[in-house]
């Protein structure tokens, strides 16, 4: 079962980023369609692209198989 989750600065309260992961794959980072987004550096934990302040995990929820396996453009009809 995939997973999708945001990614929200502790400081501001931005949604930097969301989160999915499906299984046997690697997580994928995905931007907000506008805004700064996550800043992203070697070595270095992701931080708000906004203020600079540090990111938690928030809304997880468990995206069931027929829906993820969907194309993107297909899952607001769903």
């Amino acid at each position: 079962m995939a997973m999708r989750a945001e990614l929200c600065c502790y400081h501001c309260g931005y949604v930097a980023a969301s989160v999915r992961e499906e299984p046997g794959k690697l997580p994928r980072l995905i931007p907000p369609a506008t805004g700064p987004g996550v800043r992203v550096g070697p070595n270095r934990e992701p931080r708000c692209g906004r203020c600079g302040g540090p990111l938690y995990v928030d809304d997880v929820e468990a995206i069931p198989d027929e829906v993820a396996a969907m194309p993107r453009h297909a899952h607001a009809a769903a």
